[in-house]
Formats: structure tokens, C-alpha cells, sequence
């Protein structure tokens, strides 16, 4: 098993899986320009390593994370987001890590305990598959703060989710618990807290032993199909076969 630090996050790798861990525990995971640039960074390490064929996502403490840091924006850290230009720039930035993650051609799990609220939850959504503890909590709280989504959450969760779900949690901010998130679409399996890493890592080693190719080709057609008719997603299929 090798490690490589970051100052907010920690990346292991054994049997074709890394496992990226979030690594401000004290603050509960919150994000930081710090945390999106490490984050950034561990995800395109390990998609770029072959060695590497499924990534779980997890967190250190008792919550996965909690959105924005507020008390750094208390500080006036951000004050240059309430320029509308410099706010869209740093926008943009955070939200070309969700479409990296979202787009991956490696399957990525998340493994949520505690709470996932704002862009914790965002960048929950932009994962292959979650497994929630029993603890997890969920909940799109932008609104509250009188802010857009971002991490893609605007789109990415009507496509996880039916619309009308969707629309409850982004527009009234909502918390749910993690058998509501499960029913609703948003969690694949809820276990208990202390089976939450083990589980995830099972389900990303039995993916890894698919060829990343492939999962790669399945997941584009997924995504695609959504703005597909029925022949083109089938000529579709047929082409990712042939690639296989």
C-alpha cells in the first residue's frame, strides 16, 4: 500500500483501488480553496494511474462534509466572490472537479457518514455509487445561504433523481436522513457506521476487476442516452461494444 500526502486529504492504493480520504476532520470536512485544489489534484492522480481501476471516496471524523467553510467566509477570505466576475471564475473552477469525477472513466464510490450537506452533498451526487451509515444525513442547503447550486449539483441530481425530488431539495434545502436518500435514489445502500469503509471498498474491488475500458464505454452510453432517442442510443450501444 503506498500514500501520498496532501495537507487536506489523504490517497491510499492496494488492489487496484485508491481510496481518497477528506482530511479535515475538526471542521468537518468543510471546503477550502486548499481542500478543492488537493481534491483536484488527487483525482487526476489517480485517474491518470493504470495501476488504479476504482476510487472510493470517503472522510475522516464524523461528518463526510459540510459544504463551504463559513467560517473562513465569516473571515472575508471570499470577499472577492462578491465580485459577480471573480464569484463565476471561482464557480467555474470548483465545478471542473465535479465534472471531472462525474465524467470519470473509473468508477467512484462514496463512502458518506455524518452530514453531506451543500457541496458535500454536490460532490456526492457526482459519485458512481454511494454508501451511506446509518448516521448520514443529506441536504442541498444553498438556497438557505441565498446562493445558487454549484459542483454541478443543478444538474447532476435532477439526472440522479426524479425532477420533482430534485427540485424539493434544491429549492427549500431539506435535510433527509440516509433511508429517505436511499428511497429517493440519491444512496444505493445504507449500512451500519462501523461496515461503511469495508463495504464501500468491497463494492469498488469488485468493479476493479472490470477493465476500466469498459466500465469507461458503459458509463458514456449511460450518460449519453439521456439526450438520446432510442436508434441513436442503440447505434450507440453497438459502437461501445465494438471498442470492447
Amino acid at each position: 500500500m503506498s500514500s501520498v500526502p496532501f495537507g487536506t486529504l489523504l490517497v491510499d492504493r492496494a488492489d487496484g483501488v485508491a481510496t481518497i480520504t477528506l482530511n479535515r476532520p475538526r471542521a468537518l470536512n468543510a471546503m477550502n480553496p486548499e481542500f478543492l485544489d488537493d481534491l483536484t489534484a488527487a483525482v487526476d492522480e489517480v485517474l491518470s494511474d493504470d495501476t488504479v481501476h476504482a476510487i472510493v471516496l470517503a472522510a475522516a471524523g464524523r461528518a463526510f462534509c459540510a459544504g463551504g467553510d463559513m467560517k473562513l467566509m465569516a473571515s472575508g477570505a471570499y470577499d472577492n466572490l462578491q465580485n459577480p466576475l471573480g464569484n463565476t471564475r471561482e464557480i467555474i473552477r470548483w465545478s471542473k472537479l465535479a465534472v471531472t469525477m462525474y465524467e470519470s472513466p473509473k468508477p467512484i464510490v462514496a463512502a458518506v457518514q455524518g452530514y453531506a450537506v451543500g457541496g458535500g452533498c454536490a460532490l456526492v451526487s457526482v459519485c458512481d455509487l454511494v454508501i451511506a451509515a446509518e448516521d448520514a444525513r443529506f441536504a442541498l442547503f444553498f438556497i438557505r445561504r441565498g446562493l445558487m447550486a454549484d459542483l454541478c449539483a443543478d444538474y447532476v441530481v435532477p439526472r440522479a433523481l426524479r425532477m420533482n425530488r430534485a427540485k424539493e431539495m434544491l429549492y427549500t434545502g431539506k435535510q433527509i436522513d440516509a433511508h429517505e436518500a436511499q428511497r429517493i435514489g440519491l444512496v444505493h445502500r445504507v449500512v451500519p457506521n462501523e461496515q461503511l469503509l469495508q463495504s464501500a471498498t468491497e463494492l469498488a474491488s469488485r468493479m476493479a476487476t472490470t477493465s476500466s475500458r469498459k466500465f469507461g464505454s458503459i458509463k458514456q452510453v449511460l450518460h449519453d442516452s439521456l439526450r438520446m432517442d432510442l436508434r441513436t442510443n442503440l447505434r450507440a450501444e453497438a459502437n461501445a461494444q465494438a471498442r470492447t
